[in-house]
């Protein structure tokens, strides 16, 4: 949601987060205070940095989208994968 919105995200370096935001995310220790403050640090202050992460949330938001979720979930149904 905050890619669709143009903005940044920081999120955990754990579970299936990686795979989803790529290189369109600021990566945080979910458990380090430190880590999360000074990710939120960077893209208040760097301007670039900030920028970057919106300019490759656009491209990447495009990946996991419903219309593409629907068509993976409709050629499995279809094609007698599943039961």
């Amino acid at each position: 949601e905050a890619m669709q919105c143009h903005i940044p995200v920081i999120t955990s370096q754990s579970s299936s987060m990686p795979e989803v935001g790529a290189d369109a995310v600021a990566y945080v220790d979910p458990k380090d205070v430190r880590s999360i403050s000074s990710a939120m640090l960077r893209i208040i202050t760097e301007d670039h940095y900030r920028n970057e992460l919106i300019r490759k949330s656009q491209i990447q938001k495009n990946i996991f989208n419903w219309d593409s979720t629907t068509s993976i979930v409709e050629s499995v149904l279809f094609s007698g994968q599943i039961g």
